[in-house]
């Protein structure tokens, strides 16, 4: 298979590092905007003046620019236009390939759903504000129709993830599993997790994830760091593929709040594109959809429009329009780094946010 890759940046190079030369592929050349000559010894040219009957790999990772790449190269003639997304367990050239012929304009790139709202870990700085719940509180019939919902609004989904909180808490793990894989054959399924309750896990649960091919995502915080061997090994002994988002000692989280925006921090999205089902809704990120938790917990109010009932909302195109408008809560989410550290004792506002203007009065 004779294929040019698209974007000779970090991950296009990436690419073409682990597959040239394999009986998979034969990597012909980079197609760059910016790059001219060769890297790694293969020549970098423009896709306008490029081969259109060659199949071109899409190396980038972020959804709009993809899709911005997949207009231009239609545009210009090509016809096969395929996507690098690493898929864990089939570990072939094709096997990582995403063929965007088939996507329309309702392609959304990814959701997700709790499985637990509470956590065993309890961060500071919790986008998803887990130190407030106390309760798993998932019903399985009624969060497996949401996603069928959502999958009849999209032509296509194709990453789809089952956290929290911390999901292995919930002991019906493998129904939630086995119940979204049948719903979305195609997608990838992705647990994230802080790794802390799999060395304990009965094996029918890690059965379950293997035999649907579910990815385990570690968020490598220092506890989980603390036994990260005991956490691999029992995965790979499983036969589990998994990522790590690995640990530094200098771990930084982010007070992702202003109560009252003041100016005084930049803007900050660290959830632009995380959209979530919770209940019979949809928000366009974790932060609006939880925010009425962390209304209550501290008499305060952050805006929480932009929640939309699953049963009204639209669908394709225009829902995913919808996800992408700002909301009035985005004014309050700002860049303010800090420490990872867990809710000492009982959760505090300062945990999550910062007063703003009240902080100045």
């Amino acid at each position: 298979m004779k294929v040019m890759i698209y974007g000779a940046g970090k991950r296009g190079r990436a690419i073409a590092e682990k597959w040239m030369g394999t009986q998979d592929c034969e990597i012909t050349g980079f197609y760059d905007k910016e790059k001219t000559g060769t890297i790694m010894g293969i020549p970098v040219a423009k896709y306008e003046d490029g081969f259109r009957e060659r199949p071109v790999i899409i190396s980038v990772a972020k959804w709009k620019t993809v899709r911005e790449i997949q207009h231009d190269l239609l545009c210009a003639g090509y016809t096969k236009i395929y996507w690098f997304r690493k898929n864990l367990y089939d570990d072939t050239f094709r096997g990582q390939l995403e063929d965007t012929s088939i996507w329309d304009d309702a392609v959304l790139p990814q959701a997700e759903m709790h499985l637990s709202d509470a956590c065993n870990l309890n961060c500071r700085g919790c986008t998803h504000f887990s130190p407030l719940f106390h309760h798993i509180d998932a019903d399985l019939a009624s969060r497996l129709a949401d996603v069928e919902k959502l999958a009849g609004k999209f032509s296509r989904i194709l990453y789809f993830y089952l956290l929290g909180g911390e999901p292995f808490l919930n002991p019906e793990i493998c129904s939630y599993v086995e119940g979204v894989h049948k719903i979305l054959p195609r997608t990838i399924l992705t647990i994230v997790t802080n790794g802390l309750l799999i060395p304990k896990l009965p094996q029918e649960v890690l059965d379950c994830i293997r035999r649907t091919k579910t990815v385990v995502s570690i968020s490598e915080y220092k506890p989980t760091h603390e036994i990260i061997g005991e956490i691999t090994a029992r995965l790979e002994a499983a036969g589990v593929k998994y990522a790590i988002r690995p640990y530094d000692s200098k771990q930084l989280f982010n007070k992702p709040i202003e109560v009252v925006p003041s100016g005084r921090y930049p803007q900050k999205c660290i959830s632009d594109g995380c959209v979530n089902l919770y209940n019979g809704k949809i928000a366009r990120c974790p932060t609006l959809m939880y925010a009425f938790k962390f209304n209550e917990a501290f008499g305060v109010h952050l805006p929480t429009e932009g929640i939309m009932d699953l049963d009204a909302a639209p669908e394709g195109k225009e829902l995913l329009e919808k996800l992408e408008e700002p909301v009035p809560l985005c004014a309050h989410c700002i860049d303010h780094p800090m420490p990872w550290g867990r809710c000492d004792g009982k959760p505090t506002l300062d945990d999550f946010a910062t007063a703003g203007r009240d902080a100045e009065a």
